[in-house]
């Protein structure tokens, strides 16, 4: 594990066991900071989408970006609107293969304990989720998720902003590849509620166009459809 890996962990640590007014005031630095990173970004960048609100079905993604999977919570700042060409729209997972997707279905679809599922065992064996540190720590984190499905379930997707009045930026974002597929690339827990309950028009930003796709949609694309 290099210096920038231990940092990373001991900081998401930190965070986790921080009161809750700490965690609101970093989360805002960090707003803060990649939003100014953000507009660097465009102003440099040559062809850019602009800053919007879509809404889509949820069962129009089928797959999930293997940056999601790797907990590259960092991409959408540095990334959102590009056009890009090559290949990174084939580092993608099926959503459905997915093991935290299929948490989902065992644990609040079929009412099966934590322990049984997949993904609790790979956290658990192999810390696949880098800042859990023990059982306490990830049952918390699940709990968490669970009430969250619930309040969903129960009173329907909302987006961020009007939540909480945040950046677009904290809204579900997905990318688009090559032949038009959607691929989820952050908020992967409140999609996986979104598709688990078959809910529609959810409210996402786009962080990623393939160029073979814009320069066949570049105008449906700025005018807010796809």
């Amino acid at each position: 594990m290099n210096l920038f890996s231990k940092l990373t962990d001991r900081a998401l640590v930190y965070y986790d066991n921080s009161p809750l007014v700490v965690q609101r005031f970093t989360k805002n630095i960090i707003r803060i900071v990649f939003k100014c990173i953000y507009h660097i970004g465009t102003m440099r960048a040559s062809s850019k989408l602009p800053i919007r609100i879509f809404l889509i079905d949820s069962k129009d993604i089928l797959y999930i970006s293997d940056s999601t999977r790797n907990s590259d919570i960092f991409s959408k700042y540095f990334s959102h609107g590009t056009v890009l060409s090559g290949d990174w729209d084939k580092k993608r997972t099926l959503l459905m293969d997915d093991t935290m997707y299929k948490f989902g279905e065992d644990v609040f679809l079929n009412g099966l304990p934590y322990e049984s599922t997949q993904f609790y065992k790979e956290v658990m064996d192999q810390q696949r989720e880098r800042y859990i540190k023990n059982k306490q720590q990830l049952e918390t984190r699940l709990n968490n998720w669970k009430i969250l499905y619930n309040s969903i379930r129960t009173h329907g997707f909302k987006s961020q902003k009007s939540l909480t009045n945040s950046e677009l930026l904290d809204e579900i974002c997905i990318s688009i590849d090559r032949d038009g597929n959607k691929i989820l690339e952050d908020g992967r827990h409140r999609f996986i509620i979104a598709h688990l309950l078959n809910l529609k028009d959810i409210p996402v930003i786009v962080n990623r166009v393939h160029g073979d796709y814009w320069s066949r949609h570049k105008e449906e694309l700025l005018s807010g459809s796809f």
